[in-house]
């Protein structure tokens, strides 16, 4: 999955911040991603475009569906495979939350081929799982729960807490539909615990909704409104119109047999309405089932006449259509079920053939220790040439003195090598230190004693005095700054820095490193900005982390124009966050690029003639490295620059769906 690791990749996906605040509604999400589009290009541009189809699945169907096409023809058009397999994976979902079961299927025979090439093992995860929810829908109980239940393997491996409760919700929907209720609350209370656990608002409203249905199943009618009321709350704040009109229509079906006929006509009614704006159609044909009993419940038979015709119409729209499709759906199901037994049997092959390795090793064990016995017993019926064995002996000594000679003079060519090699590291760090202490440390200091002679001397204005003190001020500050980056850097190069890692939440410390470096970026009338949502986390040294911040925040700012901007996102990918530090400063060139993470490298005036001494970014990426990660940079002169890097992901969450 080099896909994952390409730092051209990681860069470029570093620009695009989550949107996941429970603040704001889902159209607010829908927008900012839009605005994104805006300023975004190449990969970023298709990662957009998917999230923004993603979102769009539960307010308008036809529109989720036409930025998921767009999405997957510019993929496709890149060469992105996993891009490609994230795009077909969300178009088979809406084409299956049509009824589309056919093409929904195509789109997942796709997914079948990439996920398998390059090992795509949590979308295969969701790919069984939206195989699973299909054959619930159209009544294949047995498979429903063999596909739910191979997802729920892959899951646990990758102990994916999303995944796991879709799995749940599908399995309680199954259950339902068999009428054992017992199991099918079971499996909604996991799903609710863990999207409870998850925060995840969507997930908690749908579950509430089944719930509620299941409750109708029972006739516990006052226990699944209060199940249905609790979905509905969540649904409205989402602004979630698939949600919303599901829930009217199980309220409505409520109060139906309750026989509180205005009550069930105005949340059919809404439903109605909602599906007729939005174009969601598909569950049309329950909503006009339910409008019928309803008003002959009224006993107003003209109405119950009106949408019986209403209901017939839309049969017979749909007739024509689900005719072909069924041709297409039993070829595509062919297809797609086929695929996924040569998967399993491809397993099931690979496990045969570690059995088959398994057993040669040992046939092989048995064969040595026979040849072992067998070779002593030669000795022993040799035992009258014992003078031609001592002499072979003598040889063979002889042979392994040579050979522990010749061992000797490598492993002493090796340490004279580490020696050497390490000679030249402490050469560097002894000429790096004396550069600095006679350049950046003595510098200041004679700044300092000349402002203080000065002040002694009392013939300057109070205006001159306070200039002169501000000055002394940002010397002082900055001495102070480079004592400290000095300090963290001769206790890596001594060996004694010890490394401690835990979670660490990294919006705290943009945070307290933005209130540090605030002074200074108000001096310059600089903007600063956090893109990191409070719940992102990464396994590191804290210490460390802080410094790798701070001096990267400090850089940002010392390199950036008056007016400017200095900008921190984050990003999760795989097992890793991206944290990119960008600045609308003066740039690099590529040259300049190229030395700025090496020993030799010491580091320009700052727009305000900031100094420094080429020290920190020689710490970040020492830091970075320590702890697991990587670093680079992107820059155009005179536009900016991007500092990316890496850390360890803590898994709190799972794949938005």
């Amino acid at each position: 999955m080099s896909y994952f690791f390409s730092k051209k990749y990681l860069l470029i996906v570093g620009f695009l911040f989550l949107l996941h605040l429970d603040v704001f509604s889902r159209q607010n999400e829908i927008d900012s991603l839009k605005r994104l589009l805006l300023v975004s290009k190449d990969t970023v541009y298709i990662k957009i475009l998917t999230d923004i189809c993603w979102r769009y699945r539960n307010i308008n169907s036809d529109s989720a569906e036409k930025y998921g096409k767009e999405a997957l023809r510019l993929a496709e058009k890149a060469n992105k495979p996993y891009l490609i397999t994230l795009a077909n994976q969300y178009l088979g979902v809406i084409a299956q939350s049509k009824g589309k079961y056919a093409e929904s299927l195509e789109y997942y025979y796709k997914v079948i081929e990439l996920a398998e090439k390059y090992n795509y093992t949590e979308r295969l995860g969701y790919l069984y799982q939206s195989m699973g929810r299909m054959n619930q829908q159209q009544g294949n109980y047995e498979q429903a729960i063999k596909y739910t239940q191979q997802s729920i393997v892959i899951f646990k491996k990758l102990n994916h807490q999303l995944g796991l409760s879709y799995c749940y919700l599908t399995l309680g929907e199954v259950y339902t539909k068999i009428r054992d209720y017992p199991k099918a609350m079971n499996f909604y209370q996991q799903s609710l615990s863990l999207r409870q656990k998850m925060n995840s608002k969507e997930g908690v409203g749908a579950v509430y909704s089944l719930i509620g249905e299941t409750l109708l199943q029972q006739g516990k009618y006052e226990e699944a409104l209060e199940s249905l009321r609790k979905a509905e709350t969540i649904f409205l704040s989402l602004q979630d119109i698939r949600g919303q009109i599901t829930v009217f229509n199980r309220m409505a079906r409520v109060y139906t047999f309750q026989k509180k006929w205005e009550n069930a006509l105005a949340y059919s009614k809404k439903s109605e309405q909602l599906a007729q704006q939005t174009g969601i159609t598909e569950i049309i044909k329950d909503v006009y089932t339910n409008i019928i009993d309803i008003y002959v419940g009224k006993n107003d038979y003209v109405n119950a006449y009106h949408y019986q015709r209403m209901l017939s119409e839309y049969k017979d729209s749909l007739l024509d259509r689900e005719k072909e499709e069924k041709n297409q759906e039993i070829q595509a199901k062919y297809q797609t079920d086929k695929r996924l037994q040569d998967i399993e049997l491809l397993k099931a092959e690979n496990q045969n053939q570690r059995i088959i390795i398994y057993l040669s090793f040992v046939i092989a064990f048995l064969l040595l220790i026979t040849g072992i016995v067998f070779y002593f017993n030669i000795q022993q019926r040799k035992r009258h040439n014992e003078q031609l064995l001592f002499q072979k002996k003598q040889i063979q000594d002889t042979n392994d003195k040579l050979a522990q000679l010749n061992k000797d003079i490598l492993a002493q060519n090796v340490s004279i090598t580490q020696q050497k090699e390490e000679q030249e590291k402490i050469n560097h760090f002894k000429d790096k230190l004396f550069s600095i202490i006679s350049h950046d440390l003595r510098n200041p200091l004679a700044s300092l004693k000349g402002a203080l002679e000065l002040l002694n001397a009392d013939f300057l204005s109070a205006q001159e005095k306070n200039n002169l003190i501000d000055r002394l001020s940002n010397d002082l500050q900055a001495t102070s700054y480079l004592l400290d980056n000095l300090l963290n850097w001769t206790r890596t190069q001594m060996q004694g820095l010890k490394i401690d890692k835990t979670e660490v939440n990294l919006s705290s410390i943009i945070e307290e490193n933005f209130n540090l470096f605030r002074p200074q970026a108000e001096n310059k009338k600089i903007s600063l900005q956090s893109n990191i949502p409070a719940d992102i986390y990464v396994t590191a040294d804290v210490e460390m982390t802080k410094l790798i911040v701070r001096n990267l925040i400090h850089n940002a700012i010392k390199y950036t124009s008056f007016m400017g901007t200095v900008r921190v996102n984050a990003f999760l990918i795989d097992d890793y966050v991206i944290t990119a530090v960008q600045d609308t400063g003066r740039g690099m060139t590529k040259q300049e690029q190229d030395k700025l993470f090496g020993i030799e490298h010491f580091s320009k005036q700052g727009t305000s003639n900031e100094k420094g001494s080429g020290l920190g970014l020689l710490l970040v990426k020492d830091f970075v490295e320590k702890n697991n990660g990587t670093i680079w940079v992107e820059s155009i002169e005179n536009e900016g620059s991007t500092f990316s890097f890496t850390l360890p992901r803590v898994y709190k969450g799972g794949h938005s769906s």
